[in-house]
């Protein structure tokens, strides 16, 4: 028979092994926890409600890769106005037709190269010197896809006569809203910015102006139709227009916030399409010349950039 005193002290120590047992579990549950809570993963965007930082106009260079065909991006020499044919093998893509008094030069430039096709014709806003020429070019030529801006500022007699071609030719025109990336069959890839507005304070129409870059074998051209200030502003800071070879704005005019801009985008070269009568602003030379920027004329003659498989090609003709 067990002592009293004896048995009182074996009991003590089973509740003391049982409670060191316990704190051993308990401490092992406790490691396990905080193990899971230091291994879970971050909340992703959507469900912290957090922006989506991903760049989407980054391009997939896979898609853009040379081709063993070379990229030739001409400028013509059409008085103060855009036409700019953009050729890669049998693809033909033309931004702006400028004036209608100048139609003969687009169409004789058309004629001399075989183009009897465009794939696309992008139409950056609707001031006369940029879609003049379009009723010329869908009597000379089958053109198969049209996109315009989202504002038609302007109901001038040009605006209609393209608007009527346009309908005549059965061509519906895509409206660019915000952004577009379109990546074609041959390897090019544009990138299409439409205004954020729907009208600004000054010169809508301008303004209105559709922001396209090309990109093709590592090499990209940025086209910025006549922006002004204010559509300016909007691209700028976005971080995303960097391009070796720039279609200056509003044909060599001077806005106070376009150094800002060439900054970001970093060209190489530049082209601003004028004529003798209607020249270029010292100041916007002053820019392009104090950054290194190599600048073509178009009222010197036209302009051609090819893109060949290891460096790009400049030639001017007068």
């Amino acid at each position: 028979m067990i002592p009293d005193k004896s048995r009182k002290l074996q009991n003590k120590q089973k509740r003391r092994g049982h409670l060191s047992l316990l704190s051993v579990v308990l401490s092992a549950i406790l490691m396990l926890v905080l193990l899971t809570c230091c291994d879970r993963p971050d909340p992703t965007p959507e469900s912290s409600g957090a922006e989506n930082t991903e760049t989407e106009t980054d391009v997939d260079e896979s898609l853009t890769a040379y081709d063993g065909t070379d990229l030739k991006v001409t400028f013509l020499n059409a008085g103060k106005a855009d036409v700019i044919v953009i050729r890669h093998g049998d693809s033909v893509t033309m931004i702006d037709t400028g004036l209608e008094s100048e139609k003969d030069t687009m169409t004789d430039y058309l004629d001399a190269q075989g183009i009897e096709t465009i794939d696309r014709l992008f139409l950056t806003h609707y001031d006369r010197d940029h879609i003049g020429g379009v009723p010329a070019l869908l009597d000379h030529c089958t053109v198969k896809e049209v996109y315009v801006t989202s504002i038609e500022a302007k109901s001038t007699d040009e605006a209609k006569a393209c608007k009527s071609a346009l309908a005549k030719a059965s061509i519906t025109p895509e409206i660019i809203r915000g952004d577009k990336e379109i990546y074609t069959e041959d390897h090019l890839c544009f990138q299409i910015d439409g205004p954020q507005k729907k009208s600004y304070l000054k010169d809508t129409s301008n303004n209105s102006s559709l922001v396209i870059r090309l990109t093709y074998a590592g090499h990209s051209f940025l086209f910025l139709g006549d922006a002004l200030e204010e559509r300016i502003d909007e691209i700028a800071g976005q971080g995303r227009w960097s391009a070796e070879v720039v279609k200056m704005p509003h044909h060599g005019g001077y806005e106070k916030n376009l150094g800002t801009l060439l900054d970001e985008v970093k060209p190489r070269i530049a082209v601003i399409t004028c004529s003798d009568k209607e020249r270029e602003e010292k100041k916007t030379e002053d820019l392009l010349s104090d950054r290194g920027i190599k600048t073509f004329l178009t009222r010197k003659g036209t302009v051609t950039i090819t893109v060949e498989e290891d460096r790009i090609r400049d030639t001017q003709k007068d």
